[in-house]
């Protein structure tokens, strides 16, 4: 923001100034050149030249005060000028009174154009009333009736004329009193008329001009500017009046001398000075009023004990001890009150602006005496404001004990026609657009340079001056003056520090006076008046804001307590819900990293965004004990890096492989010393943490420990139930297949046996012989089912028992093709071989080839007759991939991975002639992982296309002796 400001060129002011300093150390030697000579008693000529001198002196330091500081230029040089003039005045009264002719004419002369220069001062201030009438269309416009308009232009062409004639009529006195101190001829004795008319004419000016253009005052502060000129009149002339014109126009004895009745003289300047400066000096009013209430109050007292003095004199009393007594006895009692009348009558006259700011501030409001919230109370503060000062730009930022910044109170809302004027206000205060700068939060974005100057600021600073750099920090009077002129167009903010406590907890920005005036002190103790008022209700209301937080903030972080149980799958559900009711109560984003205890690492399962994450990686490892306690970062320890010392940033966790640039909750959970994982919540903006917060989020991670145990046992608790479950389908299955399969060949034996007990005499020895046959086909059916359900249930014996070596595989393919031979040349199957000799694996001979014969046998039996069976494998680094394909019905994708568990038979062939209890693939997967391999099937589930059923083998380049599997490989076929 750009700000114009204009200084007043100094050099010829102080060229003024020292030209008047001259005359004064000029006027004074040569006054006591004159009157000392003639003084018969010292110490009292003394007295009387020092009081003299003392007058002129304060005259002239009001004068330059006013012409160095003073923003409108020619009142500023009228006041120089009579202030010049009544200096002169005091200089020379001492001479004069002695007789020196020269002295009388220059001390008359001033005394003539010091009443001439204060009568054109209160036609220009603090109303100009010589400048020139407005337009009739203004005029008609601006005017509340004709009469008035008509009384206006009077009033504009009687001023001018007025002043013309006073000025020549000065002319004149001062001509006459030049000739007659020096002892001009008879014939101007007519001018005494013109010096009557001319006395007569001023002081009636000046008593017309102060009552008129009080009630011609618009605004407060003319009000106010004029006040003080009246008082400063009457503390001037009201003891010369009644302790000299009064007692001589009723021919009262007792008379004081006029040198010392005129002394009153000496309050004028400081009160004219500071009528014209009061809306310029920035410090409080209260010690100003202090010394004024005690000036009138010594004067009240002087006039009151000359009253009373005169009243003991006219009254009848025998002797002057009676009147001594009276004279005492009334002091005693008028004095109290004469002195509390004059504190009175100064807050009345002198000071009746703080009245009136008391009045409208201390007017009772109905959200007072109840809970207001932290918008209403900013509301009564902005209206407050706009009462006192008639600005339409207020607004309140409210400190936010979370983020430690300052919240627009209420916030902005671009939907509302009022906040256009607030718009207009952030546009000047904040360094960028407020639309960018506040965001939807209404964060205030001062620089910790500004706030730290407004945190150690006695009084409100504007704008300007908190942009100030402290090189250029304002020195001497400039420190309680404003010295610059602001441009009109430009706004120059007021902020004021609000605090409780101490503290800093808002800061209240008004924009430009109603008047267009600048903020000066008297504004300033009408902001600690209305400060004084609402900073307990801001108070009050910023805690309860903060409590209804912390509370809403408990009751949401303890809703997930209501999630039912049902709706738990996995142990990272819970992780996900935690997270979710974390990151919506802290408004924050929140991640769960949950604790492996074989690989000692932390691995994020869940990130809730509305933060940044913590860290870019998805592990964290090298935990310390540090890292399992709770860690609160304020994101003020050091910048972001790569690297870090961690003895530089001592206020996270040791784990974090980099000091992340945002704050964030680290809260461990844990059970005991069972170490589950960690909460952790991360924040866009800057987050203070409380005592409170610290406290419920620590709590909040307990609970969340312990529910994440409670799933955990949960979940172990269902998956056995489960496992049950599938134990006793499984028993049921097993009884359905085992009754099923076995029912079959049972039959046949049955049958066979049957037919031959019935009819073995009539069958022929073929017949027999067959039916013999067919029955023991049967018998071994049913011993293969037998054997293969004991094979099922002492697998993993056998699996312990395991004779591993190098086996060619050739060998034993070829072994199960032959046994397999009979069945496919009754069935027209034809099994290719394609396995180059010379290939060994790792593996115990009996239990491979109880592998292939399952896998060919399916083959064979789940295949339409006429088609063939293909045996190959593949050499790949260190292992043998076997493999068995079909070109039957396939198997369907959903249920392969059920394939390999046990009595599982596809549906289809529950009900077809093939024959199987659903435990060859379980025992060839069981076999195959005790050898150290691994066992899948590939189909597309198309029939026609058929099955491929693959595993894999250690592969060796030469043969070797059995030994028993190593005891890692027995641990994984327990498996």
């Amino acid at each position: 923001m750009t700000r114009t400001t204009r200084s007043f060129p100094r050099v010829g002011r102080l060229v003024a100034i020292l030209v008047l300093a001259l005359v004064y150390v000029l006027l004074l030697g040569g006054d006591a050149w004159v009157f000392f000579p003639h003084s018969v008693y010292l110490p009292y000529a003394f007295l009387q030249f020092g009081v003299s001198a003392l007058a002129a002196l304060l005259f002239l330091a009001v004068g330059t005060l006013v012409w160095l500081y003073a923003y409108r230029r020619g009142v500023a040089l009228l006041l120089l000028c009579f202030c010049a003039c009544m200096m002169v005045t005091f200089l020379v009264q001492t001479g004069a009174a002695v007789g020196d002719m020269l002295l009388s004419v220059i001390g008359g002369v001033s005394s003539a154009l010091s009443l001439l220069l204060f009568t054109t001062l209160l036609l220009l201030f603090p109303q100009n009333m010589l400048a020139p009438p407005p337009s009739m269309t203004t005029s008609v416009q601006a005017c509340r009736s004709v009469g008035h308009l008509l009384r206006l232009l009077l009033l504009s062409l009687l001023a001018p004329a007025y002043l013309g004639l006073v000025v020549l009529l000065s002319l004149l006195v001062t001509c006459h009193l030049a000739f007659y101190d020096w002892g001009a001829s008879p014939r101007l004795a007519w001018l005494n008329f013109v010096d009557y008319t001319y006395y007569l004419l001023t002081l009636t000016g000046i008593l017309t001009s102060i009552a008129n253009l009080y009630r011609r005052t618009a605004t407060l502060r003319e009000q106010q500017q004029r006040r003080l000129f009246m008082g400063a009149v009457i503390l001037a002339f009201a003891p010369f009046l009644l302790l000299n014109v009064l007692p001589w126009w009723l021919h009262i004895p007792l008379r004081v001398d006029p040198r010392f009745s005129t002394l009153p003289l000496a309050l004028l300047p400081p009160l004219l000075g500071y009528s014209i400066l009061r809306y310029q000096i920035l410090v409080l009013d209260r010690y100003i009023r202090r010394v004024v209430a005690w000036i009138v109050g010594l004067v009240c007292l002087v006039m009151l004990a000359y009253a009373v003095a005169v009243l003991a004199l006219i009254l009848p009393l025998p002797d002057l001890p009676a009147r001594t007594m009276l004279t005492v006895a009334l002091m005693a009692v008028l004095a109290p009150l004469t002195w509390w009348l004059a504190h009175i009558l100064t807050e009345r006259l002198f000071f009746s602006e703080l009245c009136h700011y008391r009045r409208l501030l201390e007017t009772p409001h109905p959200l007072e005496s109840e809970g207001a919230t932290l918008d209403e109370v900013a509301q009564l503060v902005s209206a407050a404001a706009v009462s006192a000062f008639e600005t339409r730009e207020v607004c309140l930022f409210v400190l936010d004990d979370e983020s430690g910044y300052y919240r627009l109170c209420p916030a902005l809302s671009y939907a509302e026609p009022g906040d256009e004027v607030r718009l207009r206000l952030l546009r000047w205060l904040l360094p960028m657009e407020p639309e960018e700068a506040l965001g939807d939060d209404g964060w205030l974005t001062l620089t910790p340079l500004l706030v730290e100057r407004l945190t150690h600021a006695r009084f409100p600073l504007q704008l300007s001056e908190l942009q100030q750099s402290f090189r250029r920090s304002p020195i001497g009077l400039a420190r309680y003056l404003q010295v610059a002129i602001t441009h009109q167009q430009e706004l120059d903010p007021l902020l004021v520090p609000v605090r409780a406590q101490g503290r800093l907890i808002g800061v209240l920005v008004l924009g430009e006076r109603g008047d267009h005036q600048p903020y000066a002190g008297p504004d300033f103790e009408a902001i600690e008046l209305m400060l004084a008022r609402f900073t307990p209700l801001l108070e009050t209301a910023r805690l309860s804001a903060r409590a209804s937080r912390h509370a809403a903030m408990l009751n949401a972080l303890y809703s997930v307590t209501a999630l039912p149980v049902s709706a738990i799958e996995t142990i990272e559900d819970v992780a996900v819900n935690y997270a979710e009711v974390a990151a919506r109560a802290g408004s924050a984003g929140a991640e769960v990293w949950l604790y492996d205890e074989q690989e000692a690492c932390l691995r994020r399962v869940a990130y809730l965004p509305g933060g940044p994450p913590l860290s870019p990686a998805q592990e964290l490892s090298s935990l310390q004990e540090e890292d399992w306690r709770p860690w609160f970062y304020e994101g003020n320890d050091m910048g972001p890096g790569l690297g870090r010392d961690h003895a530089l940033s001592p206020h996270i966790p040791p784990c974090l492989p980099q000091t992340p640039a945002f704050p964030f909750a680290w809260l461990p959970l844990r059970r005991a010393h069972h170490r589950l994982g960690v909460l952790v919540l991360t924040y866009a903006r800057a987050h203070l943490f409380s005592c409170e917060e610290k406290h419920m989020l620590e709590m909040f991670s307990s609970q969340c420990a312990t529910m994440l145990e409670n799933a955990k046992i949960t979940l172990e608790l269902r998956a056995a139930y489960e496992q049950q479950k599938e134990l006793d389908r499984l028993k049921d299955q097993f009884i359905m297949t085992a009754s099923h399969e076995l029912r079959t060949p049972l039959t046949a034996v049955l049958g066979y046996i049957e037919l031959l007990k019935e009819y073995h005499l009539h069958l022929s020895p073929e017949v027999r012989d067959d039916f013999i046959a067919r029955a023991h086909r049967g018998c071994d059916e049913l011993v293969l089912l037998v054997s293969n359900i004991m094979d099922a249930s002492r697998v993993h014996m056998d699996a312990e028992r395991l004779k591993l070596e190098a086996v060619e595989l050739r060998k034993s393919v070829e072994h199960v093709v032959d046994i397999l031979d009979a069945l496919s040349k009754r069935e027209r199957h034809s099994l290719r071989i394609h396995v180059p000799v010379g290939i060994y694996v790792l593996a115990d001979e009996l239990r491979l080839r109880q592998i292939l014969l399952n896998l060919l046998s399916n083959a064979l039996k789940y295949s339409p007759p006429g088609t063939e069976v293909d045996i190959f494998c593949q050499v790949k680094d260190r292992w043998v991939t076997i493999s068995v394909r079909d070109y039957g019905l396939g198997v369907p994708r959903e249920a392969q991975k059920h394939l390999f568990e046990r009595f599982v038979r596809l549906d289809r062939d529950m009900n077809s002639p093939v024959r199987g209890a659903g435990l060859g693939l379980y025992i060839s997967e069981q076999l195959v992982q005790a050898m150290g391999g691994k066992i899948w099937v590939e189909s597309s589930g198309v029939p026609g296309e058929g099955s491929t059923f693959s595993f894999t083998l250690q592969h060796v380049t030469a043969p070797r002796p059995r030994s028993e599997a190593p005891r890692s490989v027995r641990r994984e076929m327990a498996c």
